[in-house]
């Protein structure tokens, strides 16, 4: 690894130093193409412009940090090799789950089901839909079709994970609540299935692990709608053409190219659709935004804790497995440009998943952390990772 070093004596105002800065030396500027430059000094701001520099302050630190993000989960998009081995452990399981209870339901229940799934599958503004309409008859045919989906090669992650978190409605609906719009509240009117009782016994645990009454609280969930009305966007992940830093040279040099990713589907973003509530939001997540100069884009993952719960219930994920899952989350959340990292971290660590705050490699797996876009990542973004 190389980093530059502030050097104003010189012409371009850095010099390159093999390996990396040291903990003492922060970024204090970026090169037109998008490069940091560190000091162990708090460098003026004319004195860095003098040098054709741009000015390292919290704002391109937010914006440097949007990028990374925007960077993992794009690799995890592309290469979903990195999360395969989980995902697809979480998606047999909700293949065997279907397989048996299916036999004990009615039409009329798989129908309830299919259409329920209407707002989130078939629409034309969701990330990882399956279509535009919902077309057919067939219910059970429309159920197995998805579960095609999750096992198709090569992997579509956003849907995988889409469905993923619909299951989790299924399962709570048919075996907890009764009601699809509360899958977590217990009716005594559900007799569960004895088959199913250890997954109920999950669902319920990891429920009140991940899901803490302030998620579901409209105040202290702490977002508003922005002030103008959301439309779609094709950008990928987190970025915008808002964004005054450098953007196409750093994600090249990751080996992505910028160009070919603004075709991203359109979708609605929780980055464009909110604003923090600051005097609502909940006192401990707030402080965090602060104290790390952390974006907002939609609060703490509601999503992230209904995914964590399906992957409990139908694969009982552990240690590693979890990390995997949560990159998983990572790549659909991130990449679809609902929550930040640490949006998404912090409900991974409800699930017992390290995470400190500012920071990625505690949270991510070894089958990245091992990886080659792993050192590509560290390497371009040692300012904010």
């Amino acid at each position: 690894m190389q980093f530059l070093k502030e050097e104003l004596t010189r012409p371009k105002g850095y010099v390159t130093k093999a390996g990396k800065p040291s903990p003492a030396q922060r970024a204090v500027a970026l090169t037109q193409q998008g490069q940091p430059v560190y000091s162990t000094n708090r460098t003026g701001r004319s004195s860095i412009q003098s040098k054709g520099l741009i000015y390292y302050d919290d704002e391109v630190q937010r914006q440097r940090r949007l990028l990374a993000e925007t960077v993992l989960a794009q690799f995890i998009l592309d290469k979903p090799r990195y999360v395969k081995r989980t995902v697809d452990r979480v998606s047999d399981g909700i293949r065997d789950y279907w397989t048996v209870k299916s036999r004990t339901l009615s039409d009329e229940v798989v129908e309830g089901i299919v259409r329920g799934s209407t707002r989130r599958f078939y629409n034309t503004t969701s990330f990882g839909r399956l279509g535009q309409t919902l077309t057919g008859t067939q219910w059970n045919a429309k159920v197995n079709e998805w579960i095609r989906i999750m096992k198709e090669t090569p992997m579509d992650l956003p849907k995988v994970m889409q469905l993923h978190d619909y299951f989790y409605k299924v399962f709570g609906f048919l075996e907890v609540s009764g009601d699809m719009r509360n899958p977590h509240a217990v009716s005594e009117a559900v007799i569960p299935s004895p088959t199913f009782v250890g997954m109920r016994s999950r669902f319920l645990k990891t429920y009140s692990e991940v899901r803490p009454t302030w998620y579901d609280d409209r105040v202290r969930r702490g977002r508003a709608n922005a002030a103008a009305a959301p439309t779609t966007s094709s950008w990928p992940g987190l970025l915008s053409s808002s964004f005054t830093i450098p953007l196409g040279d750093p994600m090249d040099r990751c080996g992505i190219d910028l160009m070919a990713l603004t075709s991203t589907q359109a979708r609605y973003r929780g980055y464009d659709m909110f604003i923090p509530a600051a005097d609502d939001l909940e006192d401990s997540f707030k402080r965090t935004l602060g104290d790390f100069n952390l974006p907002f884009s939609a609060s703490a993952s509601g999503t992230t804790s209904t995914l964590a719960i399906a992957a409990a219930t139908f694969a009982d994920l552990q240690a590693e497995a979890k990390k995997e899952y949560v990159l998983a989350c990572v790549a659909y959340l991130v990449g679809g440009g609902m929550h930040t990292c640490h949006e998404v971290f912090w409900t991974g660590r409800l699930w017992q998943v390290p995470y400190m705050e500012g920071k990625y490699a505690p949270t991510l797996p070894k089958t990245f952390t091992s990886s080659r876009d792993y050192e590509k990542w560290t390497a371009e973004f040692w300012d904010v990772i």
